[in-house]
């Protein structure tokens, strides 16, 4: 799917293709979402591509024939050296969580790839990554309507406004009922986005 957003509102992703107007194709994805850039890595065999998976494991790097498997914590490294000198005719596919997706883009335009040349794919799960509007926390895969900040401890409703540059979206305190007691907080709701 390939990402718009309109002002600060949730991201729509729209399908992802094959650019064929590019000459260089690259492939960024979570080692969880390997199977969603795999149609695409072997629909472009006439083309240059070059594929970089990150994963949560502590390793070194592995170069295979069809893929480089980095750790996460040297991804920002490798992304960067990855499309550095490919700016011109070059599509970047991006598939993962919504945070690591928006991280990853924001790392490519700052390359100096414009962003007409990045695919998003739909995100593999409904976590969010949350930005405190209070402490200005940033939280990572929270899956509720409502979650306490992990800095400044507030209830907060995770509202649909989305911040490109955190990629994340707004927690916002929860309004309190005046006839519920102060010591009373509610819980963390059950229910998924």
């Amino acid at each position: 799917m390939q990402m718009t957003t309109r002002g600060h509102e949730r991201p729509i992703y729209r399908d992802v293709k094959l650019n064929r107007q590019s000459l260089r194709h690259l492939f960024i994805t979570e080692e969880a979402s390997l199977d969603l850039l795999k149609p695409l890595f072997e629909a472009c065999k006439r083309y240059y591509k070059q594929s970089l998976v990150i994963t949560d494991l502590d390793i070194s790097p592995i170069k295979t024939n069809s893929y480089q498997l980095i750790p996460r914590a040297k991804s920002a490294q490798f992304v960067a050296s990855l499309v550095k000198g490919q700016l011109t005719r070059t599509t970047i596919y991006i598939a993962g969580t919504e945070g690591f997706m928006w991280d990853i883009q924001n790392l490519v335009l700052k390359s100096g790839i414009d962003k007409e040349s990045i695919r998003m794919f739909e995100p593999i799960s409904d976590t969010r990554r949350v930005i405190c509007t209070h402490c200005f926390t940033v939280m990572d895969n929270i899956n509720h309507r409502t979650t306490q900040c992990t800095g400044c401890q507030r209830m907060l409703e995770v509202q649909n406004k989305f911040s490109e540059l955190h990629a994340a979206y707004s927690g916002v305190q929860l309004k309190f009922d005046p006839k519920q007691s102060p010591l009373v907080r509610p819980r963390p709701s059950s229910k998924l986005f």
